[in-house]
Formats: C-alpha cells, sequence, structure tokens
C-alpha cells in the first residue's frame, strides 16, 4: 500500500532531534525522551505494521502519543475528533478500511472495529523489534455537519510543509491551544511543537477553564493558538 521511504524521518524520529519537545496534558506529560525510550503500544510490529488505524483515544494527551508512535509503522493514521456522532464514526471506519481501533476508552464502541487499548503504564521500547519505515499516509476526516465526512489524505511531509525550523538562536516558545490536535488547526500546533522542541499545554474537553489556564501560566505560556472573540463592550 505504502513504500519504504529511506529518504523521509518518522514523526518519533524528528523529535529526536528536537529533545525539548515537552507535551502537558491535565494530569501527564509526555517528553521527547519518553517517546524516543518507551512504548504504550509493545506489540506494535504485530498489532499495526502495514495497516489502516484510527485514532479513538478520548484524551489529546493519548491521541498525540498515538500519533508519534504509529507514524511509519502504520500505512494509514485516521485521526477523528471525539465528538463525531457513531454514525459519523462509522462512515469513516467504512471509507478508511480501518482495520484496528487505538483507544483509552474500554466503555466507547467503535462499531465492528477491533479496539486496542494503550498501556497504562509505558515499557521500554525495543528498537531491534521496530518494523520498517512507512511513509504513512494521515486521513483527517471533514466536520460531516452537511453529509457523511470525507476523508482527506496527507503525508507528515506535506503537513509539515508550513513549518519553518527555528534558528539555532531561537529559544523554544511554550505554546498554549484551544484547538483540538485530531482537528487540522489543532494538528498543525501539534506537530509545530514536535520539530521545533516546543512545550505545549493541550486540554481536554471535560477539563475546567480556570485549570487549564492555571497549568498555562505554571508552564510559562508565551504563544496562545485559538480563535479570538470579542466580549460586549471591548
Amino acid at each position: 500500500m505504502n513504500a519504504a521511504r529511506p529518504d523521509a524521518q518518522m514523526l518519533r524520529e524528528l523529535i529526536a532531534t528536537r529533545p525539548g519537545l515537552r507535551l502537558s496534558g491535565p494530569g501527564a506529560d509526555l517528553t521527547a525522551i519518553d517517546v524516543g525510550t518507551t512504548t504504550v503500544f509493545p506489540a506494535a510490529a504485530s498489532n499495526f505494521a502495514g495497516k489502516s488505524i484510527l485514532i479513538g483515544s478520548q484524551t489529546q494527551i493519548n491521541s498525540a502519543r498515538a500519533l508519534i508512535e504509529l507514524d511509519g509503522i502504520a500505512a494509514r493514521l485516521v485521526v477523528c475528533p471525539p465528538d463525531f456522532t457513531p454514525e459519523r464514526l462509522a462512515s469513516v471506519i467504512e471509507q478508511a478500511q480501518v482495520d484496528v481501533v487505538v483507544s483509552d476508552t474500554p466503555q466507547k464502541v467503535f462499531g465492528g472495529a477491533r479496539p486496542i487499548y494503550l498501556c497504562q503504564d509505558a515499557v521500554p521500547l525495543d528498537n531491534a523489534r521496530k518494523p520498517g519505515p512507512l511513509r504513512s499516509q494521515w486521513l483527517l476526516p471533514t466536520s460531516g455537519t452537511t453529509g457523511p465526512p470525507k476523508l482527506v489524505a496527507h503525508t507528515l511531509s506535506s503537513l509539515l510543509g508550513a513549518i519553518s525550523q527555528p534558528l539555532a538562536q531561537e529559544s523554544s516558545p511554550v505554546w498554549a491551544t484551544f484547538y483540538d490536535i485530531r482537528r487540522y488547526g489543532g494538528l498543525q500546533i501539534f506537530l509545530r511543537a514536535c520539530v521545533t522542541g516546543a512545550t505545549l499545554v493541550l486540554s481536554d474537553a471535560d477539563e475546567a477553564l480556570d485549570d487549564h489556564i492555571a497549568r498555562c501560566r505554571l508552564a510559562g505560556v508565551t504563544h496562545i493558538s485559538g480563535t479570538p472573540s470579542i466580549g460586549a463592550g471591548t
């Protein structure tokens, strides 16, 4: 389905060249060291190699980990928002010919697709058992508000095309975003953090706004990505 890619790097390999990465979510952090030395998918070669995989994790931090670990292993990564209705989700699964779903939520149903759950505790990464790299296709569905969602295909290279590398003397920013990384806008911020070695403060749908702002202050956020709103009298 996808050819081997000796001329391209997997997302995990790109992160290794920018070791400052830190993703901060409610109750959990993920660093470049974490993804470079451990895995939450100890059987990745047998479970995921060359397959079409739906990222069905409920939290952004677990979705981020799945994307980092499975790029270059999966044939397709289907990046689906967590609030899709069962009908939209079923349509995406059928269109993308999903073989397996990655999830952190045992009670969530994904139709007939087989769920595989992230390990609660990461285990050491065995690099000798990693499958050869593929040029994974990243599929992002449209909202589906006017009909069944359509799948828009990307590669990691195309998604990174608009992201410039920082100059050597530049300090890495500390980002926060109100966008979900499973939608295009948030995914761009997530990938920017990955390849520039920045800190990114992520939120989750059930996190109180005050808690998210408190974590932003604690992390020393310097850049925020979100849709501005204008209040009355402003």
